[in-house]
């Protein structure tokens, strides 16, 4: 597992998937990333964690950098129950290096 040696959050704010422009790395001086989505920004986190994880990421780690970050974005971004019908999500991406 790589350990990282900085992480960032990026909340997105609830977007429906179809317009999610994306979110990349380029110019910047991280090394990879990865978009989640859920009901609220930790349920977004925890699903980029996942991608992370599976790119052979230290999630548990990544996870202590950012959840001061996670922390204060809590409660920022909250869906109705008309837009998680409409199918809108939270949408989050960490960047790690």
């Amino acid at each position: 597992m790589s350990k990282p040696k900085e992480a960032h959050l990026t909340v997105h704010a609830e977007i429906w998937p179809d317009y999610f422009q994306g979110h990349g790395i380029a110019l910047t001086r991280f090394t990879d990333t990865a978009t989640g989505i859920g009901d609220d920004v930790e349920m977004a986190a925890d699903d980029a964690l996942d991608m992370l994880a599976t790119a052979g990421w230290d999630a548990d780690k990544i996870e202590s950098v950012i959840w001061p970050e996670i922390l204060a974005s809590r409660g920022a971004v909250r869906l109705t129950r008309g837009q998680r019908a409409a199918g809108a999500y939270v949408h989050v991406s960490i960047d790690v290096r």
